[in-house]
């Protein structure tokens, strides 16, 4: 992802206490909140989308939003921000590329 874009890392400049501005968590946005732990309705589409990637995290952590099958993790560690980043395959580029228009640009989930 674009880390220059996520608030965790542009609140001493934009003048913002870097919580997510996609949810109502109050969570700062890093990596972690972004890929796993954001219930907004940009990220959670996403990550069914791409589910695949997320087939190593525990189920009993995963929080289904609604009867599509859209989802977001209750719990995640650094660990687990390490290894998804470690997979470098086509299917997680174009999830980093959509999971970062959606943080830059607003873009939902096609």
């Amino acid at each position: 992802m674009g880390y220059d874009t996520l608030r965790a890392k542009t609140k001493g400049w934009e003048h913002h206490d870097g919580s997510c501005d996609k949810c109502g968590l109050q969570a700062i946005q890093d990596e972690k909140q972004t890929l796993f732990l954001c219930p907004c309705m940009q990220m959670c589409p996403l990550r069914l989308q791409s589910a695949n990637l997320f087939q190593d995290l525990p189920l009993a952590h995963k929080t289904t939003v609604n009867q599509t099958g859209a989802f977001y993790f209750s719990q995640a560690g650094s660990e687990d921000v390490f290894d998804f980043f470690q997979r470098q395959t086509n299917d997680s580029y174009r999830f980093f590329v959509r999971a970062y228009g959606c943080f830059l640009y607003g873009w939902l989930a096609t």
